[in-house]
């Protein structure tokens, strides 16, 4: 997946985006993507952005709040950004 460097208005130390789109995602909702497959895209959107900035870090925990499904066949933009690092916490 290619990622694409923005610089976003309140200038975090590093940004990306990407529209995507899920074609197919076994185990979600006729027509919606996974739980997971979504969870999955967060994850790679905030690597991508750590590396970007030159961090070699890892998930410790990511939790997900979803607001509504996201859907299957249909673009959506997909960010990430590190906005501040403190100690070993980025």
């Amino acid at each position: 997946m290619a990622w694409f460097f923005r610089r976003p208005k309140a200038s975090p130390l590093s940004a990306l985006a990407r529209r995507v789109g899920l074609a197919f995602s076994g185990g979600g909702a006729r027509g919606l993507a996974h739980g997971g497959a979504s969870a999955a895209l967060l994850d790679q959107a905030m690597s991508a952005a750590v590396w970007r900035a030159g961090y070699i870090a890892a998930a410790v925990k990511l939790e997900v709040g979803y607001r509504r499904p996201m859907p299957l066949g249909q673009p959506i933009q997909v960010e990430g950004s590190v906005v501040e690092k403190d100690g070993r916490a980025v």
